[in-house]
């Protein structure tokens, strides 16, 4: 299926993991499950660690994301975590689930709502991970060929029925592991633990 958000280098996102020591390392990326990074996660949990979000990977990202809103870095990690770890693909239902386990950024789930809407349509419309971007879209909406071979046009016109196509039919998905490097506990020279989750959407 197509994809919104493509995955790559720049859609990592990087979590300081806390309350393990690196000689788990070795244990728990010897995980080569068909879901090794929920697994993975679920074992650093079970080992009393816990998953810290540290940044994006790239500044461009962090950038492009808190151009659209100042908490998005941390509501898209919080929102990976979710995905990762308990498979909740739908953003409407992940968000939901993020906003149910007390990561409301002080504020309510309209509000994120909104914020998660405006990120879709700017993805949709300019906003490329790997590219800073100015604000400005370079696209006036999408065309959407169904099954049945209807086709059905959102125009930026009309940016509230774009914004709720997007919200209820984008998904994540998980990319390559070995491709994006990520899925793994790296440990650093200063001792920090770090695990990356990277982050794609699709239709």
């Amino acid at each position: 299926k197509p994809t919104l958000l493509n995955a790559s280098g720049n859609t990592n996102f990087i979590f300081e993991v806390v309350g393990i020591d690196s000689h788990v390392l070795d244990q728990v990326n010897a995980i080569k499950t068909r879901t090794k990074v929920k697994d993975r996660i679920q074992r650093i949990y079970e080992l009393g660690g816990s998953l810290r979000f540290y940044k994006a990977e790239k500044e461009t990202m962090a950038y492009n994301l808190s151009m659209v809103d100042s908490c998005l870095p941390e509501l898209i990690a919080n929102m990976l975590q979710e995905f990762y770890e308990n498979r909740t693909t739908a953003i409407s239902k992940n968000l939901e689930n993020v906003f149910n386990a007390g990561n409301n950024f002080h504020t309510d789930l309209i509000s994120l709502t909104v914020k998660i809407k405006r990120f879709l349509v700017s993805v949709l419309l300019g906003f490329f991970a790997g590219q800073k971007w100015d604000g400005n879209y370079v696209a006036n909406g999408l065309i959407v060929v169904k099954e049945d071979g209807e086709h059905v046009g959102f125009h930026i016109v009309d940016k509230a029925a774009l914004e709720d196509y997007l919200f209820e039919h984008i998904k994540f998905d998980t990319p390559s592991t070995t491709r994006h490097r990520f899925g793994h506990l790296i440990a650093e020279n200063n001792g920090n633990i770090y695990f990356k989750l990277n982050f794609q959407l699709r239709f």
